[in-house]
């Protein structure tokens, strides 16, 4: 399903929303503490299988992941998703084959994604592309009903959204809570916004 020949340049592994980052991920537990500061965080370092990624994650938050012939798709939320629509949490998905599959360049499908969005929903911040070595990152910052809870409530979320300058793949990272609910989990999104999709030393 997947070619080992496409991992080889894929060796920038750590992206986060703007730059790619460098340093390495702690493997044991961490703290973070909020604003608040009788609120702390303990941290713990979630897999992304089945390429050996990680990322940070809430201890007490669920994990759960899908794959297909085209894309893996890796939740983490801090309800369990088993039972409702979850309020709080992080997607992260991986696409590859994006121009084979639609037909448009990895960056024109990020594009349109964003135009739709600016089209449909209230944009409170976005920023301007960032190239790296072999990727190109953007943002968008959005206020969106939350139409799956029945509830006149409006979900606050920020997408990091990123596809490969020499390669056919995009990566969509979407954090996001009920509005209210936002500047209580900006500490927990500012941890994980720092992420690793693949292990490099597995295909050494």
């Amino acid at each position: 399903m997947f070619r080992l020949t496409q991992w080889g340049l894929l060796f920038f592994a750590f992206i986060h929303t703007t730059a790619c980052s460098t340093h390495k991920h702690r493997t044991e537990p961490t703290e973070q503490t909020t604003d608040t500061p009788q609120i702390q965080t303990e941290f713990v370092v979630q897999l992304l299988e089945p390429f050996g990624g990680r990322i940070s994650m809430p201890k007490d938050w669920y994990f759960r992941e899908r794959h297909g012939t085209t894309s893996s798709i890796w939740i983490l939320s801090k309800e369990n998703p088993d039972e409702h629509p979850y309020v709080t949490g992080v997607k992260l998905q991986y696409i590859w084959g994006v121009e084979k599959g639609t037909g448009k360049t990895p960056e024109n499908f990020i594009r349109e994604f964003i135009d739709q969005k600016k089209q449909t929903v209230k944009v409170l911040n976005e920023c301007a592309a960032k190239e790296q070595s072999f990727f190109t990152g953007v943002c968008l910052e959005t206020l969106e009903p939350a139409i799956e809870h029945g509830r006149d409530e409006n979900y606050h979320i920020l997408y990091s959204l990123f596809w490969g300058n020499d390669l056919d793949w995009v990566i969509v990272m979407v954090k996001g809570t009920f509005e209210e609910l936002w500047e209580q989990n900006v500490p927990i999104f500012q941890v994980m916004k720092d992420f690793e999709i693949i292990d490099m030393a597995r295909f050494e």
